[in-house]
C-alpha cells in the first residue's frame, strides 16, 4: 500500500504587507516564512496556507492585507472555519489517506483535528513549543533539509 499524501497547511501571520500579493508572500512574519519553508520541502506543491479569513488559501492566490484571528471567532464560528477547511481539503485533494502537516496555532489546529475524515491524520510539529522555541526548531529543521538537500548533490556528481 502507499505512504498517504502529505499536505502542509501553514497558518496564517499577523504581519503582512501594506497591498495584496499571493498568499505565499503576503504574510510577512519569520513564523510565516519558516513554516512555509519546511512545510514546503516536506510536502512539496501540497502547501497551502490556513487563514482566519479565507479558510484554505493556495499559496499564489492573491489576496488583500486583512486583520483577523481565529482568536477573536467565537467557538460556533471556529468550528464552522475547520468543517469548511476539511470540506475543501477533501474536494481538493479526494485521497482516502492523507497526513496534514500542520504549522499553526492551536486554535487552528483545534478546528481541524475533529473534523478529519477516516483514514486522515494531523501531525503539529510545533505543538507545545514557545514563539522562540518554534522559531529555533524551524531554524533547526531548515539547516537539516540543506544539509540533506547538498548530502544529495554531492552524491549525484
Amino acid at each position: 500500500m502507499s505512504a498517504p499524501l502529505r499536505i502542509g497547511l501553514v497558518g496564517c501571520g499577523k504581519a503582512k504587507l501594506a497591498h495584496a500579493a499571493p498568499a505565499c508572500q503576503l504574510y510577512t512574519g519569520s513564523l510565516f516564512r519558516g513554516a512555509l519553508q519546511v512545510a514546503s520541502a516536506r510536502c512539496g506543491v501540497n502547501v497551502m496556507v490556513l487563514s482566519a479569513k479565507h479558510g484554505l488559501v493556495p499559496l499564489d492566490v492573491c489576496m488583500e492585507p486583512y486583520e483577523l484571528s481565529l482568536l477573536r471567532l467565537t467557538r460556533c464560528q471556529r468550528e464552522a472555519w475547520g468543517e469548511l477547511v476539511m470540506n475543501e481539503l477533501e474536494w481538493r485533494f479526494e485521497v482516502p489517506e492523507a497526513e496534514l502537516l500542520v504549522f499553526a496555532g492551536a486554535p487552528y489546529v483545534d478546528a481541524l483535528r475533529s473534523r478529519l475524515p477516516v483514514g486522515w491524520t494531523l501531525v503539529e510539529p510545533l505543538a507545545g513549543l514557545q514563539i522562540g522555541e518554534r522559531l529555533a526548531w524551524l531554524a533547526r529543521e531548515r539547516a537539516a533539509l540543506c544539509a540533506g538537500a547538498r548530502v544529495e548533490e554531492v552524491a549525484r556528481g
